[in-house]
């Protein structure tokens, strides 16, 4: 039984389970009147509630590739506003993750922008989804607030901001020249080196 003639059966048997029972006590026309209402109710019941689950599960399936990263990006962001950390990290950081931003659309495609659907483009949608939200600020965020601004740690984590900037502006820099021989190269270059 599927979905949507699920209602429809549940809703005859209710009616006739009622017309059973109300014939007996009040007659077989008053009987069949609420049999009748009583259907209709259940049916526009249990159909309202399926139209409810099934718009909702098409909004969630509607995110895309973009706006699933944009969301973990966003709650990383997050995660570093409600901590104590050093102004030139979180500038940093917080540049990195504009820089993200900005190059989620030209690897996944938008009207605007080619789409390069290639290892560059899962590689870029990992660093916004896995290795800088969990690899790199959350590991950072555990750690005690001295320890957060110590300056040795600062400076080892900003060495590897920089990196990353780097490594993205040249993909940015690629992808605005559509230098799509670089594209593979690029992606197995970031892969080792930020994703693994």
């Amino acid at each position: 039984m599927n979905s949507k003639t699920k209602p429809l059966i549940t809703s005859v048997i209710l009616a006739i389970i009622i017309l059973a029972i109300l014939s007996i006590f009040l007659g077989i026309v008053i009987g069949l009147i609420i049999a009748v209402l009583v259907g209709l109710a259940t049916f526009w019941l249990f159909s309202s509630k399926n139209d409810d689950k099934s718009n909702s599960e098409n909004e969630n399936s509607e995110l895309s590739v973009t706006e699933v990263a944009n969301q973990a990006l966003l709650m990383a962001n997050l995660d570093l506003r409600k901590s104590i950390i050093s102004p030139e990290l979180r500038t940093n950081y917080e540049s990195l993750i504009d820089l993200l931003i900005e190059l989620l659309p030209l690897v996944n495609g938008t009207k605007d922008a080619p789409d390069t659907e290639s290892e560059l483009g899962w590689v870029i949608n990992r660093m916004a989804t896995e290795y800088l939200p969990n690899k790199s600020i959350a590991p950072y965020l555990k750690l005690s607030d001295s320890e957060r601004l110590d300056g040795k740690i600062v400076s080892e984590v900003l060495e590897n901001i920089n990196s990353m900037k780097k490594e993205l502006l040249d993909v940015k820099e690629m992808i605005i020249k559509k230098n799509s021989g670089e594209f593979a190269r690029k992606a197995q270059f970031l892969k080792q080196r930020f994703t693994e």
